[in-house]
């Protein structure tokens, strides 16, 4: 008896989808077939309507199909053209909708209940996706064969041409179907021959027209046929010279390169060889020297000394633990944590690190080093490893406690000397000033009675008598003028400086509006350069401008237009002041003899003066830092240079 169990079974078995529809075309059987090719079980689907799953089934056209069948009992198809219909089936899931499509042919009927009425609509689904698939592939190849832009001719046995696409006529110039192959393409016959040995494929070269071309041959066993496919290879065939010249360029430029690289292989040996000769000096030149290098892997906490850096801190690879922490053991205890605060602070702050320890040896010596490193950072910034050398300053730091002994022992005896000098100077100025006090009353005796004598008794003298008291009193004179340029040029040495800025403009005026009053009538002209001043002691600065443009105002009072400059110049790249003048100027001969004491290039009856005025100008000139230096020639002027 068939059961309504068997019946699920024998659909479910069946390589066709079969549902069943109500009248409210809700699913009421869903075959396994439907569950595997939809995707969707029985379970989710029974009970509910197919176009909640398939949408673009629920067109008028279908509800019109379903209520004819409840009504007339007849059976349709879906299709577009009278009885025949491609079904599209989109599979759905949770996700959405998938990418696989299958079209079906599909058959619409009524099923009845045992009282004759119509219950149910049933469907079945045939799967014709391949056959529809191939249909199209057949079609595609028709086409691409006839559209090919390459020919493509088929052949029977006998070598007989019985089809040929255009692109072989426009190729050939004309039709060569009932034409034999061998009659175009001598090559075909030996082919055949290849062929009947049982090659399955074979290909002939023919050149058409200058163009090459390669044929490929393929046997039919369908249509007891061969097909021949073409393929223009001129370009190939030019690719292939192209191929055939660039490797007889690369091969050339393979030897070229080798002997280069032989010749750079011999080079990269001197190199080395030179590079080993260098290391070795390298090692000597530390170990004379007593420097050592080193670096550190911060990361992976390995120190790498050189063979020096052993010898300085008395240890060797086997007794180092060539790490950070073993360095620091090997610093003296005392030196140990200001060594590893410096280090840190060098390395969190990407400086240079730069300290001078003691270590201390295995032997219990202490030695003194001076060392430096630089840092090297990865892309962020982070220091990763220190790169340093170790100079062994022992000796050299002996040798400044030594120095600095001697130096302590030396300011003692400078002190000791300055203070005798003091006392020195003291009593050589009290000296002086006693010795001054003591001239001067001669001196103004001698004056004082010379003018009271020739006043009272110059009428009984006679000229020669009156001469030679006037003598007398210009000697003393100029002995009191010589005392006081002395005392002056003693003052200057004594006098505390009180440093400040000065303008120099300023005091040459001050010191030319005092020329000009105590000589009126002369017709000099002055030129001031505006905005001259310097760092310096203001009183001693104008003691200096005043002699050397009183200088300058008596050396040029023989000129009818004197001309008198003060102004500034630089002299390789530092600013140089000078006075000019356009008087009598001087021999350069003896120009050594201008800055001493008492010295004179001139006579006094000639030009006035003591002697010790540009000895002053020199004195405060050095005190200030500076020097001083003239140059002049006779009877075209002179001009004093000064630097502070």
């Amino acid at each position: 008896m068939i059961t309504p169990e068997l019946t699920n079974q024998i659909f479910d078995s069946m390589s066709m989808g079969i549902l069943m529809l109500d009248r409210d075309i809700k699913v009421k059987y869903w075959n396994k077939w439907l569950e595997l090719n939809s995707g969707i079980s029985s379970g989710t689907i029974k009970g509910k309507r197919i176009s909640e799953f398939f949408p673009e089934i629920d067109t008028p056209r279908f509800r019109r199909n379903v209520k004819s069948v409840f009504k007339l009992g007849n059976y349709c198809y879906f299709s577009q053209k009278l009885h025949s219909h491609m079904l599209k089936f989109k599979v759905l899931d949770t996700a959405g909708a998938s990418i696989e499509h299958m079209q079906q042919n599909c058959t619409m009927g009524p099923l009845k209940g045992s009282d004759g009425n119509i219950d149910l609509v049933f469907l079945t689904v045939r799967d014709v996706t391949d056959n529809v698939r191939m249909e199209f592939i057949l079609n595609e190849l028709a086409t691409f064969v006839q559209n090919d832009p390459a020919p493509v001719l088929r052949v029977n046995r006998e070598g007989g041409i019985i089809y040929a696409n255009p692109a072989t006529n426009l190729l050939l110039g004309k039709d060569p179907v009932g034409m034999r192959m061998s009659e175009i393409f001598q090559a075909y016959g030996d082919l055949l021959a290849t062929m009947d040995k049982g090659m399955e494929l074979s290909q002939f070269e023919s050149y058409i027209h200058g163009k090459a071309f390669l044929f490929s041959v393929r046997e039919d066993a369908i249509t007891d046929s061969y097909y021949v496919y073409g393929s223009n290879i001129s370009d190939l065939k030019s690719a292939e010279e192209s191929l055939r010249k660039a490797n007889a360029s690369l091969d050339m430029r393979v030897k070229e390169k080798t002997r280069e690289l032989i010749k750079e292989l011999n080079e990269r040996k001197r190199v080395e060889e030179t590079l080993r000769i260098s290391e070795n000096s390298l090692k000597k030149a530390q170990e004379i020297g007593h420097v050592g290098s080193w670096h550190l892997d911060i990361e992976k906490n390995i120190l790498t000394w050189s063979d020096e850096e052993y010898r300085i801190f008395g240890h060797t690879p086997q007794t180092f633990g060539a790490t950070y922490e073993a360095f620091l053991e090997a610093v003296h205890p005392d030196d140990r944590e200001m060594v590893n605060r410096t280090y840190t602070e060098a390395i969190n702050n990407n400086t240079p690190y730069e300290c001078v320890h003691r270590l201390l040896r295995p032997d219990g010596e202490v030695r003194t080093v001076l060392e430096r490193s630089e840092d090297i950072v990865d892309e962020n910034g982070k220091t990763i490893h220190s790169i340093g050398m170790t100079l062994d300053i022992t000796e050299r730091k002996l040798a400044e406690e030594e120095i600095w002994k001697l130096n302590d022992e030396l300011e003692d005896r400078v002190r000791e000397r300055t203070v005798q000098l003091e006392a020195a100077n003291q009593e050589l100025e009290a000296f002086a000033y006693s010795v001054s006090h003591e001239l001067r009353a001669p001196l103004r005796s001698m004056d004082g009675f010379s003018r009271a004598i020739v006043k009272q008794y110059s009428d009984s003298m006679d000229g020669e008598a009156i001469d030679l008291f006037q003598r007398i009193r210009a000697a003393s004179q100029m002995m009191a003028a010589l005392i006081d340029g002395l005392l002056e040029l003693a003052r200057l040495s004594r006098t505390e400086m009180s440093m400040a800025d000065v303008d120099l403009s300023r005091l040459a005026r001050y010191a030319v509006e005092y020329l000009r009053n105590t000589e009126h009538g002369r017709n000099v002209s002055f030129e001031i350069m505006d905005g001259l001043s310097a760092s310096g002691d203001r009183n001693l600065l104008q003691t200096v401008l005043e002699n050397l443009l009183g200088n300058a105002w008596r050396f040029t009072s023989g000129k009818e237009s004197a001309l008198i400059e003060f102004g500034r110049e630089d002299q390789d790249g530092r600013p140089v002041f000078y006075v000019r003048d356009n008087g009598a100027g001087f021999n350069m001969d003896y120009v050594k003899k201008l800055f001493g004491p008492f010295q004179r290039l001139h006579s006094v009856e000639d030009f006035p003066g003591t002697g010790v005025g540009l000895a002053s100008v020199k004195r405060i000139i050095a005190r200030h830092g500076g020097k001083v230096w003239a140059e002049g020639r006779v009877g075209e002027g002179a001009t004093f240079y000064f630097t502070l």
